[in-house]
């Protein structure tokens, strides 16, 4: 928080160096990556889902829209439903004009055609408004003549599935820990693919975490460090009855001399079966097992139950929902986003939760059909009872109905850390807040040097978070080099904290607001009482509900849970 008054305060920052003035920063949101991949001579779909993900990447919120700048004619076009796309224009994730119905088309004309790499300045805004700069990398391979063959293996895959390609490659690993190449070759230095058009499919690296993205064009992949060719994964387009030919070079080292030699794996891309070996028709797919959630009074995700319970059934993976029987008004009510589902309507299914209502006392049990990634629609039965929430990793916050959303929002950003006890009712620590607000804000961001505290944390993952916030300033020292890690934090030092995160967020912040509605409003120190006001003009702040803020009290971890729930939920 920006001090206005300095030489009023000046002795009392001597007194108070644990928390002096944070220095102003740019916002540190960084460019995203696409990849469109295209055949000579064929067109190709720009791939939505990529851009949904790396909206959750940057910003943790859904994909709103997204706008082109101009694409050169010499390398091709891009239209939407046979129109051109319009520079600067939005183009909708769940509405008309879609994303998903962007298709390149490489410039062609005779013997001419457009091959090679070319990059494409967009930006994406997410569904709170925030903007993201990114790069599309449109891609025609060459053709180019390819080094020595080494190994061909042909594979039957599944249509619809990821594909992890560890098992498949030519490799095994000596004594000594080296990558080797079967026959002759030597030590695997890197790897390249040649990149599937995007109609057919799309290689991925660390599919299915946090970090995943796409494999680029002529992009090394190695054995031993990032990008690392093990983590490498093939996800088909969902087309079957298709051969995919994904081919690469192998970099090999022998004698110190390097050798490159290539190799291909054909996929025989077959219909996805049930269990049976037969494809069900319409109505008649294998069922899913009943799914129980159990909840009180906190909004709970359908999302993982809903998926985990189709992924049983061995065909295909969840696309969407379509509930037939929905609970009483006065019991709760399933959303999707903030909007109530209507009955027979298919919804996505990771948008989709149940809101309890003030009647929800016994179980209810709703029936559902949900359509699967091979297109295959199948019944399923959700039950859903009072009682604790299923979906929550903490197991003390029983009697702490209040605090858990704020730990079930805490827990989503992995602040858990491998503990399964929130202990709500504890002082919150130095280390409590400041994990907290990294994980919700910066995680996703790399901190390239830690700061001089002389009592860091061993810890990586604590280490990593002190580093992202102290460099944005929202923590300082004690003014002998210490953080205090495990100091407890008073109420009024955990706003000052969450009110410097959110100037560093945003532009500008609202004026403070007078403190008097609260009894004892006089208690809060000089240099806290900015912070105070401005997160009492966001309605951040809440009391005690005696009319008392208790701004020298230490916070509890239930109440700073709370506290940075309200300000970056």
């Amino acid at each position: 928080m920006k001090c206005r008054v300095f030489s009023a305060l000046l002795s009392l920052c001597l007194l108070f160096a644990l928390f002096p003035a944070a220095q102003a920063e740019e916002s540190s949101t960084e460019p995203v990556v696409a990849l469109c991949v295209c055949a000579p001579g064929e067109s190709a779909l720009l791939d939505a889902d990529e851009l949904l993900l790396l909206c959750q990447q940057a910003t943790r919120r859904d994909l709103e829209s997204v706008s082109f700048d101009l694409l050169p004619a010499s390398v091709g076009t891009l239209t939407c439903k046979g129109e051109k796309v319009i520079p600067g224009e939005p183009y909708y994730m769940y509405e008309d004009p879609q994303l998903s119905q962007i298709r390149f088309t490489p410039y062609a004309y005779h013997s001419r055609q457009f091959t090679g790499r070319s990059e494409l300045s967009f930006t994406m805004t997410d569904e709170r408004g925030n903007t993201i700069p990114g790069t599309l990398i449109l891609y025609v391979p060459e053709g180019e003549e390819r080094a020595e063959n080494y190994l061909d293996e042909t594979i039957t895959a599944k249509a619809g599935e990821a594909m992890d390609l560890t098992d498949h490659f030519p490799f095994y690993t000596s004594t000594k820990g080296d990558t080797v190449a079967h026959g002759d070759y030597g030590t695997v230095n890197s790897l390249t693919f040649e990149l599937p058009s995007s109609d057919q499919g799309a290689l991925w690296l660390d599919y299915g975490w946090s970090t995943a993205r796409k494999v680029l064009p002529e992009e090394e992949l190695y054995p031993d460090r990032e990008p690392n060719f093990y983590n490498v994964t093939f996800v088909p387009a969902g087309k079957d009855g298709i051969t995919v030919e994904l081919g690469y070079t192998v970099s090999c080292i022998k004698n110190e001399k390097k050798r490159n030699v290539s190799a291909t794996f054909t996929l025989n891309l077959v219909e996805n079966k049930s269990p049976a070996g037969e494809r069900p028709s319409t109505g008649s797919a294998p069922s899913a097992d009943p799914v129980t959630i159990s909840t009180r009074t906190t909004q709970i995700s359908l999302a993982d139950p809903l998926w985990d319970a189709c992924a049983a059934r061995k065909v295909g993976e969840l696309v969407t929902v379509a509930f037939d029987t929905l609970p009483a008004a006065n019991t709760g009510v399933i959303l999707c986003d903030r909007t109530p589902v209507v009955p027979g309507k298919s919804y996505e299914y990771g948008r989709l939760s149940f809101l309890p209502g003030e009647n929800f006392q016994e179980a209810v049990t709703l029936r559902y059909v949900g359509t699967d990634s091979i297109g295959y629609p199948y019944s399923g039965t959700l039950i859903l009872e009072p009682g604790y929430p299923s979906d929550l990793t903490f197991q003390d916050l029983e009697g702490w109905d209040w605090a858990i959303p704020a730990a079930r929002f805490l827990e989503e950003n992995y602040f858990a850390y491998g503990d399964s006890y929130f202990r709500p009712g504890d002082e919150a620590t130095r280390m409590d807040v400041i994990y907290a607000i990294y994980v919700t804000l910066y995680s996703h961001y790399s901190t390239p040097y830690p700061p001089e505290f002389s009592d860091l944390p061993q810890d990586r993952a604590l280490r990593d978070a002190v580093a992202a916030v102290a460099k944005r300033g929202i923590i300082y020292g004690d003014g002998e080099g210490r953080l205090l890690p495990d100091a407890p934090v008073t109420r009024q030092d955990a706003l000052v904290m969450v009110c410097r995160a959110l100037e560093e967020q945003r532009d500008i912040l609202p004026p403070a607001a007078d403190l008097s509605v609260f009894s004892d409003a006089e208690e809060f120190s000089p240099y806290a009482r900015e912070a105070a006001g401005i997160l009492q003009a966001m309605g951040i702040l809440q009391g005690d509900g005696s009319g008392k803020l208790n701004p020298l009290s230490p916070i509890t971890r239930a109440e700073m849970a709370c506290l940075v729930y309200r300000a970056f939920s």
